[in-house]
């Protein structure tokens, strides 16, 4: 399977919602500072495809908003819509 990753819970929410991005080189982005964090471990029988991770950054892109206080915020898939408030992240 090319789009499988194990994660722990902690990062599994991150990267669900956005906060977390891997580049093509594998590299770990925290996407509310942009600070490269650490390589992805792989194991040497997975094989993960850049396809599938450049579709969940194009999925995040522009999905990071910043409030009038200058604080990062993710939005949620529920708060795509005009309506919805952003929450802390």
């Amino acid at each position: 399977m090319e789009n499988l990753l194990c994660l722990c819970s902690n990062c599994h929410i991150r990267f669900d919602h956005g906060a977390r991005i891997i580049n093509d080189d594998f590299m770990v982005i925290d996407a509310l500072s942009g600070r490269e964090l650490r390589a992805l471990t792989i194991h040497p029988w997975h094989y993960i495809g850049r396809t599938y991770l450049r579709y969940h950054r194009d999925r995040w892109s522009g999905q990071i908003a910043t409030s009038a206080r200058g604080d990062h915020r993710v939005r949620t898939s529920v708060e795509n819509s005009e309506t919805a408030p952003l929450h802390d992240r």
